[in-house]
């Protein structure tokens, strides 16, 4: 039959919900730069699924709209970093739109850190350190240290003492050396040290610990020279001539480095001498006399060795 009827369909289509996510990435290293792990779009979404960054239909596009300086916004929406960025929490703002609606777009701002140097400190000890009459270098406390895993040049860092020795007797240079003050007595020493990255917070400490030992000291026994007894008389050496601390000739008085000398039998007729000579009393019988002595270093007052 011609017996019809018409009518009309009108479909209304409108943009899918495009959603860019506010986020913050993984951090990355701003001394020696590098490159974010994940894309600022990985928690965006075109109608309800993941976004994809290209350029068919169901994609986006990805544009910056603020990128802070040492900063670049990749084509795949990771974030690279230019060595020597300072350490911060960087703000990029940007922008997704669907490819097939160019206008359907979304903007969010994601938070990128930027970390410092990773600083690894070792603590440092010396053990059997002898003191001398001079200042002494013991170590290096950056020979064991490491910035982003290498050896760190002091001229890159920044290094100071944050709990001093209390005694004084070790001290930190700026160069990362460890000095021994001249004479000091055994003992164990301690102090607490920082590095910082250059212009930075960035810092990490370790601790410092040296033990001195007591230096080795020697009377040696001897035959002095002969005193006529009749006429009394003294050596001409000292009973401390071949005597030694610390492998150099002893020397008596009462200044660090130095020994006290004292009698501890001295026959009748004889006199030790402040010097370590003897005098002979005029009218002492001819003979050997043995004289028994004993020589402490100064500095320490307990090291001793007698003959």
């Amino acid at each position: 039959t011609t017996n019809c009827a018409t009518a009309t369909v009108k479909i209304t289509v409108v943009a899918p919900v495009i959603d860019a996510v506010p986020e913050t990435t993984d951090s990355v290293n701003g001394s020696i730069g590098g490159k974010t792990t994940t894309s600022l779009i990985t928690n965006d979404t075109l109608n309800g699924s993941s976004a994809i960054i290209g350029n068919q239909a169901g994609q986006v596009t990805l544009t910056g709209i603020t990128v802070p300086t040492g900063l670049t916004l990749n084509a795949d929406g990771t974030i690279s970093v230019a060595a020597g960025t300072p350490i911060g929490n960087y703000e990029v703002e940007y922008r997704i739109c669907e490819v097939n609606n160019t206008n359907n777009c979304d903007i969010a701002k994601s938070i990128i850190p930027v970390m410092g140097a990773v600083l690894v400190l070792i603590d440092d000890t010396a053990s059997s350190v002898v003191s001398t009459n001079q200042p002494k270098t013991i170590l290096n406390v950056l020979g064991n240290d490491t910035k982003n895993g290498q050896t760190i040049v002091a001229t890159e860092v920044t290094i100071s003492e944050t709990v001093s020795d209390p005694t004084g007797n070790i001290k930190l240079n700026p160069d990362g050396t460890i000095v021994l003050k001249a004479n000091t007595p055994a003992g164990t020493y301690e102090l607490t040290y920082q590095v910082c990255e250059l212009n930075t917070t960035n810092c990490a400490t370790a601790t410092v610990k040296i033990t001195v030992v007591a230096p080795v000291i020697d009377a040696v026994p001897e035959t002095t020279d002969s005193v006529n007894g009749s006429i009394g008389g003294k050596t001409t050496t000292s009973l401390i001539t071949n005597d030694t601390l610390n492998g150099s000739s002893a020397i008596i008085g009462n200044q660090a480095g130095q020994v006290t000398l004292t009698g501890i039998t001295v026959p009748t007729g004889l006199t030790l001498n402040a010097d370590g000579t003897i005098s002979v009393a005029a009218g002492t019988p001819i003979g050997n006399y043995e004289v028994e002595y004993r020589i402490c270093e100064v500095t320490q007052q307990i090291v001793q060795q007698q003959q």
